[in-house]
């Protein structure tokens, strides 16, 4: 047979036609297609049927370990076992590699066990890119006191990732176990979170002014970005926003804090706190989530009907992603 090179830029892979060949022959896999786009035909033999006794045993095929062979080298199907009990190992070749192209994959889909004297089968659910081969086995014929072939499904190890998937059978004495090993996935790049965290300590607040802050934690992606020592400046999303307040009030009054960001006030985000009498404490705390549509200025107001002094403040900013 004669290979050409082909250029397509996907490797593919065809399931053509299963025979069922004379029993005693060697079972065989040919390729009527390229070595990039093969067409694999397959050629099972019919066991021999050996002499009724006592006690018989039924042949068993079994599927054994699929290897893949150098790109352009011909598939194979060999016999390690005894042609009684077959165990049947594949060689299947990777494709020639094109531009921008990808390998194609070749996985084990269901074995179902054929009735007896049926021809053998291999068929493709998957795609010719991607095949998914599915295996119908014959049960052999019955002979007296025979059993019939037994499929298990053996135990499932995790690879390490990029490993290729594998099914390895393993005699058992009612038929076949097959244990799987299944690849973990490819970890994922984890994006960085931006925060900042801000304090101010032993301050007089004035009524009607921004409260000034200092940097604890500052981010470093761009998101959060103290302008001035009372400004901070938000780019479009979802935040988490904290703050804490609290003042020693001269006299009996109220302390309040008022959030401005998005051009506008926000009363109903904020904080209150009125105090009986003079030389009290005022404070108050609060956890908001806000949404910027677009780049802001985020600042606290603080107001009071009285002096104060010892003003304290936190403020943390987390932004989200949903």
């Amino acid at each position: 047979m004669e290979y050409r090179h082909c250029n397509c830029c996907d490797t593919c892979i065809r399931v053509g036609e299963t025979v069922t060949g004379e029993p005693g022959t060697a079972a065989s896999v040919t390729n009527s297609g390229s070595p990039c786009c093969p067409i694999l035909n397959f050629t099972i033999p019919e066991g021999i049927p050996g002499q009724n006794g006592e006690n018989g045993t039924s042949a068993t095929v079994t599927v054994g370990p699929t290897v893949t062979g150098a790109p352009g080298t011909a598939a194979s199907v060999t016999n390690s076992g005894t042609p009684e009990n077959a165990i049947l190992n594949f060689t299947i070749p990777a494709g020639q590699n094109g531009e921008n192209g990808t390998s194609a994959t070749v996985t084990v889909g269901s074995t179902v066990t054929g009735a007896p004297g049926t021809a053998a089968s291999v068929t493709n659910s998957g795609t010719p890119e991607n095949a998914v081969l599915n295996f119908t086995i014959p049960a052999g014929q019955n002979g007296e006191n025979g059993k019939t072939p037994v499929v298990t499904v053996g135990p499932t190890t995790t690879l390490a990732a990029g490993e290729p998937a594998t099914a390895t059978a393993i005699p058992t004495a009612d038929g076949v176990q097959i244990d799987f090993g299944i690849p973990q996935g490819q970890p994922g790049n984890i994006a960085n979170q931006s925060f900042a965290s801000f304090f101010n300590y032993g301050n007089l607040f004035n009524n009607g002014s921004q409260l000034p802050f200092y940097p604890v934690v500052t981010d470093t992606t761009g998101q959060i970005e103290q302008i001035s020592q009372e400004q901070i400046s938000l780019q479009p999303g979802y935040y988490l926003v904290s703050y804490h307040v609290s003042a020693v009030l001269s006299d009996a009054g109220y302390m309040q804090i008022t959030p401005f960001y998005s051009s506008t006030s926000h009363l109903e985000l904020g904080i209150y706190f009125l105090t009986p009498e003079g030389r009290s404490t005022a404070n108050g705390s609060n956890t908001i989530i806000i949404y910027i549509p677009e780049k802001t200025t985020f600042t606290l107001t603080y107001n009071s009907n009285v002096s104060s002094r010892d003003g304290a403040a936190t403020l943390s900013i987390l932004k989200l992603e949903r």
